[in-house]
C-alpha cells in the first residue's frame, strides 16, 4: 500500500516511464500515488488500486483500467485553451510540462500545468503548419508556409537558425 505508492511516486519523479514491459501494473495497491505528468501509454492497471491517485498531465494513451477502483482519482485536465486565430499546430514537450501551439504566424509555449504563456515565438510571415520539441525541450522547431523551418530557442525566444 504505502510503501508501493511512495516508490511509484519516486520512480515517476525521476521521469522513469511506464510503458512496454514496465507498464504491467496489474493487481498494483498504490493509493494516493502522486503520478503527475507520468508516461502511461498502454499501461495495464487492470484490477489495481488507484484509490486518490494523482495522474494530473499523465500520459495514458491506451491505458488499461478495467475493474479498478479509481474512487478519488485526479485527472487535472484542462479541457482546452481558447484561441481567436486558427491553430495549425500542437506537440507536447518529451516531458510533458511544455505544450508549443502553432496559431497564425507564431509559436505560442504554454505551461502544460497551468496553461500560462511562457513565451511566444515570432519570426514566421505565414501560418505555421508544424511545431515539435528537441528532447530535452529547449528548443522548438516549426515550418511554416512561408517555406522555412525555424529552430527556436525556448528560453529566450529567439530563432537560432533558419
Amino acid at each position: 500500500g504505502v510503501a508501493a505508492a511512495n516508490a511509484i511516486t519516486v520512480l515517476n519523479a525521476a521521469d522513469i516511464k511506464f510503458v512496454g514491459d514496465y507498464g504491467d501494473l496489474s493487481g498494483v495497491h498504490i493509493s494516493g500515488a502522486d503520478l503527475e505528468a507520468g508516461h502511461f501509454d498502454h499501461a495495464n492497471f487492470q484490477g489495481a488500486d488507484l484509490k486518490n491517485v494523482n495522474f494530473s498531465s499523465a500520459f495514458l494513451r491506451e491505458a488499461n483500467f478495467c475493474n479498478t477502483n479509481m474512487m478519488g482519482v485526479k485527472f487535472g485536465e484542462y479541457p482546452y485553451i481558447k484561441y481567436d486565430n486558427f491553430v495549425n499546430a500542437v506537440a507536447y514537450s518529451q516531458n510533458g510540462k511544455q505544450l508549443a501551439v502553432g496559431t497564425g504566424n507564431a509559436i505560442e509555449v504554454h505551461d502544460a500545468k497551468s496553461g500560462e504563456i511562457k513565451q511566444i515565438l515570432h519570426g514566421h510571415t505565414s501560418d505555421v503548419n508544424s511545431v515539435a520539441f528537441n528532447p530535452d525541450g529547449s528548443q522548438v522547431v516549426s515550418c511554416s508556409s512561408d517555406k522555412t523551418v525555424q529552430l527556436w530557442s525556448v528560453k529566450d525566444g529567439k530563432s537560432t537558425h533558419t
